[in-house]
C-alpha cells in the first residue's frame, strides 16, 4: 500500500496503459459514473465499513507560544476503497487508472475535532481523485487535499526552554458517519502519528 501511496504522489498525472485511447477513457468514466450517488456512501451493503487510511505529509508547521497555537501544513493522503467503482482493465483497452474530481465521486468527511478555528482541509480544491484498478472487482481510491490544521496544545511546558518538547494532538473525526460506517485509521510514516482512542 505505501508503494502505491508513493508512487502516486511522485507522479501526479493521468497514467494512460499502453493500448488505451480517448474513447476508452471517456467510456469508463461514462461507465464508473452512471447512477454513481457520490452523496452517499459507496457501498454495496450498508452494514460494511469504508476504512480510510491516512498518511500525513508534512512541510511546516508554526507553534506559537504565547497562544499556545501549532499550525501544521501538510498534504494529507487519504486512501479508501470505493466498492462502486471498479472495472475489468481488459474492457477499456487496459486502463488500469483514471482520475476524477472532488465533486464527482463520494469522498471521506474528515474534520479536526479539536480544530482551534480555522483548520482547513481542502474538500473543494482542484486536486484529483485518483483510481486504481485491482482487478476487475476491486479497486481503490486516492486523494491527497493540502491542509493547514490548528490545534491549541495542552499542557505546554517551556521549563527546558529552549530544549523543551511540546506534545500537540490532533484529533480527526467523520463529520456525519460514526465508527460502524466509516473506519478512520492513521498511518505512521515519516510523521511521528499514533491512533488515539
Amino acid at each position: 500500500m505505501r508503494q502505491i501511496v508513493l508512487l502516486i504522489l511522485s507522479s501526479c498525472c493521468l497514467s494512460v496503459t499502453e493500448g488505451a485511447d480517448v474513447t476508452d477513457i471517456s467510456r469508463l468514466r461514462q461507465d464508473l459514473l452512471r447512477n454513481y450517488d457520490k452523496n452517499a456512501r459507496p457501498v454495496q451493503s450498508h452494514q460494511n465499513t469504508t476504512v480510510v487510511k491516512i498518511y500525513f505529509f508534512n512541510y511546516g508547521f508554526e507553534f506559537d507560544e504565547n497562544t499556545r497555537l501549532l499550525t501544521l501544513h501538510c498534504l494529507v493522503a487519504l486512501i479508501w476503497k470505493d466498492e462502486l467503482i471498479h472495472w475489468d482493465p481488459l474492457l477499456y483497452g487496459n486502463l488500469s487508472a483514471i482520475q476524477f474530481y472532488p465533486t464527482e465521486v463520494w469522498r471521506p468527511d474528515i474534520l479536526v475535532y479539536n480544530s482551534y478555528e480555522k483548520s482547513e482541509l481542502d474538500h473543494f480544491g482542484n486536486t484529483l481523485i485518483h483510481a486504481q484498478s485491482l482487478n476487475a472487482s476491486n479497486s481503490i481510491l486516492l486523494w491527497v487535499p493540502p491542509a493547514s490544521l490548528v490545534v491549541e496544545c495542552d499542557n505546554v511546558d517551556f521549563y527546558r526552554w529552549p530544549y523543551d518538547k511540546q506534545r500537540c494532538s490532533i484529533n480527526l473525526t467523520a463529520w456525519a458517519h460514526d465508527g460502524s460506517e466509516i473506519s478512520l485509521q492513521v498511518q505512521e510514516n515519516h510523521t511521528k502519528a499514533r491512533e488515539c482512542r
